[in-house]
């Protein structure tokens, strides 16, 4: 078996065609200077790349502690919010049945009283302390505006004890002559 002799293909000539560099460039300096160009660009986008991450994460942590003080001052105006009994009275209200929120709306204290007296005692007796403890009504808010000598507009005065004695007893509603 003979072996095949490749030395003949040693001394062939490639094309011209093949190459686009002008003739008077040597190839091994085009190749050299493609290499540069191609390690420039690399360079470049490196450069690129890390400045877009470090940009990137000072937006992540302004990002974050935006976020912090938002909740955070979300949190304040609701601690600010919290009733006597440490219910927010946004909660409270939206968690009302629609006539309860009605009767408040309406600040109807006659419409309140004919709401509570058609509902089961224990849910009209549920509801009125989470108001109470909510802020949203105010027992006995006569007699508190008379020791504090003030008038406020957002409390309903208005029949106060013949609510509680309306769901104790869930009767018709008990009127003070006076």
């Amino acid at each position: 078996m003979s072996r095949l002799n490749y030395s003949k293909w040693d001394h062939i000539e490639v094309s011209d065609d093949e190459d686009d560099t002008h003739p008077n460039i040597d190839t091994p300096s085009l190749f050299r200077w493609r290499h540069q160009a191609r390690l420039e660009r690399d360079a470049a986008w490196k450069k690129e790349k890390a400045e877009f991450e470090n940009n990137y994460k000072s937006f992540l942590t302004k990002y974050n502690e935006a976020q912090q003080k938002l909740n955070k001052a979300k949190e304040e105006e609701k601690q600010k919010r919290l009733g006597p009994g440490g219910l927010d009275p946004v909660e409270v209200f939206e968690s009302l049945p629609t006539n309860l929120q009605e009767c408040f709306e309406k600040k109807d204290v006659e419409l309140l009283k004919t709401v509570l007296c058609s509902m089961d005692p224990q849910q009209a007796e549920y509801h009125m302390k989470r108001c109470v403890d909510s802020g949203l009504w105010v027992d006995n808010a006569r007699d508190q505006q008379e020791e504090d000598g003030e008038s406020s507009s957002n409390v309903n005065t208005d029949g106060n004890d013949d609510i509680a004695a309306t769901i104790q007893t869930n009767k018709e509603p008990i009127h003070d002559n006076a």
